[in-house]
């Protein structure tokens, strides 16, 4: 049976999402046949170039070393007590043991809102490795600065679902430049991915198959604020929504590319997100008592029957083991439209899996897409002149 080597950075990883992403991870690598792909990969064998991974180096690629090590210490213990747990089953093969002995967890520090840092970390891992299998832009950020309560409780009266997965009550700051005098929410969720991937592309490119890059979207994504006039968002007073859509049509234009190239190994982009979970982004401006009770919400809405309202981490981290795991032939959409995958949950909050959605409005942005790469490559150009 063939086995394989992987070497996957996740950005933001020491909590939240991130965090619940490299547990997640760590599950389904620690079985030759991860739950997560069955639809799509009934057994690993000979004919799938990842499946079962005996050697996995996973990358934290954080902002705080100190928080970093004390999730990566976490994560050794969390996978040494699911892999105690599989060694009780009569037919344990031993494939975790195999992956726990032959995994390392790194941590590279790095600042999304930072050219020079991104710049910094795609050398440090230049020097370290040779080929990266995957990149999960994860990383991300929002401009919050307080809650309307007055428009919070209209929602909460008039459309409760809306209050509880499309929140028009969140007021976000408007004009916040970075250190680089970049538009702050534009560049710590979209731009300083793109430098890294663009920075790591040669070792996405330099593995014996197509490198991936997963970008996370939102359920919140919108082209409702998009403007080009304004693209690094500094006049959007709905950044986070906004900077999400343009995650999603940059990716979608990437991989257009990448679809056509006759370029080998290729790097295929796959758009992801977790509908609606609790990752402590709000914690902000909710404090940890309303926090509590929005999970609660959280929890009321899924039991009357909502796929979305996922609320553990763990759970909603499906789309990107999936969008790690799955072939490419079963990440793109059969009629050739640009997609993303979308985390759906059952009533009881105990199991996972994604759905497939189309890009809203791709027909209208796509040119958008290609003008925003532009602009990003020379961007980064300037920057790294």
């Amino acid at each position: 049976m063939a086995s394989s080597s992987l070497t996957i950075i996740v950005t933001g990883a020491n909590a939240g999402l991130g965090l619940g992403i490299c547990e997640r991870l760590l599950v389904q690598l620690a079985q030759k046949n991860p739950p997560d792909v069955q639809e799509v990969i009934p057994t690993a064998n000979s004919t799938d170039p990842i499946l079962p991974c005996t050697h996995l180096t996973l990358i934290m690629a954080c902002r705080s070393y100190a928080r970093a090590e004390a999730s990566r210490k976490h994560l050794y213990d969390f996978l040494d007590a699911h892999t105690a747990e599989l060694r009780m089953a009569l037919d344990y093969d031993g494939h975790a043991d195999v992956l726990r002995e032959n995994l390392k967890i790194e941590i590279q520090t790095v600042d999304m809102s930072s050219v020079g840092s991104v710049v910094e970390f795609a050398k440090e891992i230049s020097s370290k490795y040779t080929h990266i299998s995957h990149l999960i832009c994860n990383a991300g950020a929002t401009t919050w600065t307080h809650i309307n309560w007055p428009r919070c409780f209209l929602q909460a009266a008039t459309d409760l679902y809306g209050f509880l997965t499309y929140p028009n009550y969140n007021v976000e700051e408007v004009g916040k430049v970075s250190s680089d005098g970049l538009g702050w929410a534009w560049q710590v969720n979209l731009f300083g991915h793109f430098a890294m991937f663009r920075l790591l592309e040669p070792l996405l490119r330099a593995g014996p198959r197509d490198g991936r890059v997963i970008w996370l979207s939102s359920q919140t994504a919108s082209p409702t604020n998009l403007d080009m006039d304004d693209w690094q968002l500094l006049k959007d007073s709905h950044n986070y929504g906004t900077v999400k859509y343009q995650i999603d049509i940059v990716a979608s234009y990437l991989d257009a590319l990448a679809a056509v190239s006759t370029e080998a190994p290729r790097v295929r982009h796959i758009v992801v997100h977790p509908s609606v979970a609790s990752t402590g982004i709000a914690m902000q401006l909710t404090g940890a008592l309303l926090d509590q009770i929005k999970v609660i919400c959280f929890i009321i809405a899924r039991y009357l029957g909502s796929t979305i309202h996922i609320v553990l981490p763990f759970l909603a981290a499906v789309t990107a083991t999936y969008a790690v795991l799955a072939p490419i032939s079963a990440l793109v959409d059969e009629d050739g439209r640009p997609c993303k995958y979308a985390a759906h949950g059952n009533r009881r909050g105990t199991r996972a899996w994604t759905k497939r959605e189309l890009i809203q409005k791709w027909d209208e942005h796509k040119k958008d897409a290609e003008v925003l790469v532009e602009r990003c490559d020379a961007l980064l150009g300037e920057f790294t002149k």
